[in-house]
């Protein structure tokens, strides 16, 4: 998350439709291959979700399957915004 300019409502549908297309377009490979390389390995309900509010900033939200590990200590969210 940061609390920058975010995006106008027309650029983030056309950052979500690109994040769904099969292809990348022009430009913008980072988020795109990010989000392919999460489907690809745990499926198509996994990857980058973003958010945005003109003004107000913009949240990359990343979904990957939980799977307990040797140490797993109870913890079953992990959030990179403090909990929020």
């Amino acid at each position: 998350s940061d609390d920058g300019m975010g995006m106008d409502e027309e650029t983030l549908r056309a950052l979500q439709a690109a994040l769904e297309e099969e292809e990348p377009r022009t430009g913008g490979f980072g988020l795109w291959n990010i989000n392919q390389r999460l489907r690809t390995y745990y499926g198509p309900e996994y990857g980058l979700t973003v958010e945005s509010e003109s003004g107000c900033g913009t949240t990359v939200w990343l979904r990957i399957p939980y799977q307990a590990g040797e140490n797993e200590g109870g913890m079953d969210h992990v959030s990179g915004d403090g909990g929020r």
